[in-house]
């Protein structure tokens, strides 16, 4: 693997990151998976914040495991399931063959 960088634009005036070839490569991978425009921008602003975060310190296990606490904390509540009922408790009835 070769040591090409990729410039990547950072919003308001921040000074862009310099990704690696595997970076870059990883990021076009994601974003050729996204179909929406607002996915891929979602897609990309997430990228580019792991891709700092990574940049800040060695990567490795714990680094990850640091960050995914860090957006675990950031998320939304999820929605409560109290009105629902258990999958398990769902009535299925057989399909008739013939």
């Amino acid at each position: 693997m070769t040591s090409a960088l990729a410039q990547v634009e950072q919003p308001s005036g921040e000074r862009p990151l310099t990704l690696t070839e595997a970076q870059t490569i990883l990021s076009q991978l994601v974003l050729g998976s996204v179909l929406s425009i607002q996915s891929k921008r979602i897609h990309t602003n997430a990228l580019d914040d792991l891709f700092a975060f990574v940049m800040s310190s060695a990567l490795s296990h714990a680094l990850l495991m640091d960050y995914r606490t860090t957006m675990d904390h950031l998320r939304p509540p999820r929605p409560s399931m109290s009105g629902c009922r258990p999958f398990e408790s769902w009535s299925v009835k057989p399909v008739a063959t013939a």
